[in-house]
């Protein structure tokens, strides 16, 4: 057996220090540095008042709250110590309460080791007497922020009801986590239950038994596990929920360790009353411990972030006479958001029915259906209806139980569907075998009653591409049900997962109105960046989500709501069924804003920049060129704009090979469908049956949209869309199809990895045009515009016939 350390109070001094740095304290010497707060036991004294108060008695910390306010912190070694440490932690207080130039308003104590973790107590003195700090009404469990102090201070009371929790506090010490069961040897598969297992043993009242041996800490945590599973009517989870001691003895002392220092990071992070906050911080730990399981990404599993679904919930106005369905509800982050909607506009009869009577939800793998459980066991509601199973095989039949409205699962097909809103982000399909994901969305629909609504993530690829998708598109769900709204998310939404998605709104039963409005909208901020690997909070970006909140849920109840038409952001038009590609994103149905002087300017020099780059790169550059005079033109207020489709202006064509890879170097300048340096990828041969492309001609890429006019002949590969003017615009001066490629690429918008821009659905682009009283395009305005620029001279003086010798 290991020989256990021997611990001294020394491991408490850097716990505390770190524990305060942590949580945002000023950790220096306040004697020292102005701004400091923290004093050592070897520093109070240094400051003569509480040298006069305590003369050589000396805590573990004293904390500067404020000038006059003070916290003390005393430490012991061992748990059994953890009230002594207090005790002792008060009487400080009362000789520093002697002052007149201070209080002690706060004391913690703090008690334990690195082997054996750290407990720690916190109190308040009210007036009168010492009394335990509280968050959203349990017991705090680690070093309070100084957020929490001073929200104690300005109310002067200890319970911080609905308290917030620091985020970015909160992930980093969830990857911190997932990096202690890495050391500790646990499985990443059974990384998450091992986490839902520690969570459920936090809620007892006694901590498990820590100081014991590697077996007796293990099967303590699972007793407790056990004992919360069967109390909430989900023993059939307990083989789910437990930690498996490993198969090798050496490795007994390395997993006591990693559940040791685990409790003690949650108790840190103060667990019990963040789950009891209106936050699922239960799912944003996960979302970080599955971002690293494989298992999890090859089944298709990408957990839907916290505040999506906390803003679904919000938009379909999840009511408590509702009946909640997610058919692949992974860790419960949907389910968990509705009862918290409804706990917000319920009250506490309406709130208990409906945790009992009115939440389902199914998921496939047993260990991710484990987590929902002990997710829904946190908000409260230990009756949930979650089962582990595949959502094909299961059904939902109406039911009433005490004669509350509910629903019982059963084998079959329905005969009265019971769900009134559905809510859900199916596995995506990331491999040709998995099951689509619009099958989930019709299974869905088979529970749900006449007129429910149902909201799901999708990949956006699912609702523009053709065959398979398309029929389903129009002859199922626009055939049996009516399109209510669809939103375009970020697409960093699921980062590092790198899959552009969409949300629908659906109503069930009824078919789809030839004129009915739908709601589109493009959300391309949530007020999130990334940061180092996470996205959190940033409030330099805009939330597009919360500025369209209140507008979907009108509409969602309202198609007739009244709603403003804001420029590539949301519109509310019919479906175009007309269209033979059928595509339902708010990129085909939003409108182009007008562009602006500034715009403009800045979008030609950077234009005209990048080909002269590019002419550079490949060596046919004129770098002393004359420079021009400069020419007037006219504000771009008063110009008139006119839209005109891009086959009225250029006959599409696409490249004339398909591939570089069996290609030999050569003279020509090859344009592929990359966005950088004009969309050159190099200098090869002239393939058999390719053309050279005369220099002027306008280039767009099939993925990104980006349009350049190239300046000197080149061949292109077949997934380039080649603009070749018509016999009325063949005159087109070359600033002119400078001026016209800059807003081809205005539109570029439109198009992404998950809507890519092939010739066809180019063919169908307007693009806005300056025109003339007469109704002709202003080639003057836009020549002098690009004559105007930096580089136009350098680039127009470019050797156009040459190509590489």
């Amino acid at each position: 057996m290991a020989k256990k350390s021997v611990s001294t109070e020394v491991d408490s001094y850097i716990y505390i220090k770190e524990s305060l740095r942590t949580l945002g304290w000023d950790t220096r010497n306040p004697e020292v540095v102005a701004s400091g707060q923290v004093y050592t036991q070897n520093q109070c004294l240094s400051n003569p008042e509480i040298k006069k108060q305590l003369n050589l008695d000396k805590p573990e910390n004293i904390v500067k709250i404020r000038e006059s306010v003070l916290w003390v912190i005393e430490a012991k070694r061992s748990h059994a110590q953890l009230d002594q440490a207090l005790f002792e932690a008060q009487l400080y207080a009362e000789k520093l309460n002697r002052s007149d130039l201070f209080q002690v308003n706060f004391i913690s104590g703090v008690a334990g080791n690195d082997h054996d973790s750290f407990l720690i107590k916190n109190r308040f003195f009210n007036g009168r007497e010492f009394v335990p700090v509280t968050l959203n009404g349990v017991e705090t469990s680690g070093l309070l922020s100084p957020v929490q102090v001073e929200t104690i201070l300005s109310t002067r009371n200890p319970d911080i009801s609905n308290a917030k929790i620091d985020e970015r506090l909160f992930l980093t010490t969830a990857e911190r986590i997932n990096e202690i069961l890495h050391l500790g040897a646990v499985n990443p598969h059974q990384r998450a239950s091992v986490m839902a297992a520690l969570l459920l043993s936090t809620l007892s009242s006694t901590t498990p038994n820590i100081e014991g041996t590697p077996m007796v800490l293990i099967n303590d945590i699972n007793a407790r596990v056990e004992d919360v599973l069967r109390r909430q009517g989900k023993g059939e989870f307990i083989n789910d929920i437990k930690i498996t001691p490993p198969t090798t003895t050496d490795n007994h002392f390395k997993l006591r360790q990693a559940l040791v220092d685990t409790l003690q990071a949650l108790n840190t992070l103060n667990i019990r009353s963040a789950m009891r906050s209106g936050d699922d911080w239960l799912g944003a730990f996960y979302e970080v411990f599955l971002k690293y399981a494989n298992w999890a990404q090859d089944l298709g599993i990408v957990l839907t972030p916290r505040h999506i679904t906390k803003f679904i919930a919000d938009v379909m106005d999840i009511q408590a006479n509702d009946l909640i369905y997610d058919p692949t509800c992974g860790t419960g982050g949907f389910l968990v958001a509705a009862l918290d909607y409804v706990k917000q506009h319920a009250n506490e009869t309406q709130l208990a029915r409906f945790k009992q009577y009115s939440v389902f939800g199914i998921e496939q793998d047993s260990g991710v259906a484990a987590l929902a459980v002990v997710n829904m066991i946190f908000r409260g509601d230990g009756k949930n209806n979650i089962q582990e199973g595949n959502c094909f095989a299961k059904f939902l039949e109406a039911d009433v139980k005490k004669g509350i409205p509910t629903a019982e699962y059963i084998n079959s097909f329905p005969e009265k569907p019971p769900i009134t809103k559905v809510m859900m982000n199916p596995p995506f399909a990331l491999k040709r075998d998995v099951e689509k994901e619009f099958r989930f969305i019709d299974q869905a629909l088979k529970q749900m009653e006449h007129g429910g609504i149902l909201f799901s993530i999708l990949p956006y690829s699912l609702m523009v591409k053709p065959h398979t998708y398309l029929r389903w598109r129009r002859d199922i769900l626009l055939k049996n049900n009516t399109l209510l709204a669809v939103v375009t998310f970020p697409v960093d939404l699921f980062y590092p997962v790198a899959v552009p998605t969409v949300g629908i709104f659906v109503k069930k039963g009824v078919p789809h109105p030839n004129n009915q409005n739908v709601l589109w909208v493009r959300a391309l901020n949530d007020g999130l960046l990334k940061s180092k690997g996470k996205r959190l909070p940033n409030n330099k970006v805009p939330d597009d989500l919360e500025s369209s909140k209140d507008l979907l849920r009108a509409f969602i109840r309202n198609p007739a709501y009244p709603t403003p038409n804001m420029l590539q952001f949301q519109k509310a038009a019919p479906i175009d069924f007309n269209d033979s590609a059928l595509e339902l994103v708010p990129e085909v149905y939003l409108d182009q804003s007008l562009p602006n002087e500034q715009e403009i300017m800045l979008g030609l020099e950077k234009s005209l920049r990048q080909t002269f780059a590019y002419l550079i790169k490949i060596d046919v550059a004129q770098l002393s060129p004359e420079q021009p005079e400069k020419v007037t033109t006219q504000s771009v207020s008063s110009v008139r704009w006119q839209k005109f489709g891009v086959e009225e202006l250029f006959k599409l064509e696409k490249g004339h090979f398909h591939s570089i890879a069996a290609l030999n170097e050569g003279e020509y300048p090859t344009i592929s469908r990359v966005s950088d340096d004009n969309g050159f990828v190099g200098f090869y041969e002239l393939p058999e049956k390719a053309k050279v492309i005369p220099a002027g001609t306008i280039t767009v890429s099939t993925v990104s949209g980006d349009a350049f006019v190239q300046p000197i002949p080149f061949i292109a590969t077949d997934n380039v869309v080649l603009c070749i003017p018509t016999e009325k615009y063949e005159h087109l001066s070359m600033a002119s199809r400078y001026f016209i490629a800059f807003m081809i690429d205005r539109g570029k918008w439109r198009y992404s990895y998950g809507r890519q821009c092939y010739k066809k659905k180019f063919a169908k682009t307007e693009i806005l045009l300056p025109v003339t009283a007469a109704g002709e395009i202003d080639e003057v305005y836009m020549e002098n515009l690009v004559k105007n620029t930096t580089y136009w001279p350098f680039v127009q003086t470019a050797k156009k016939g040459q190509v590489r010798k």
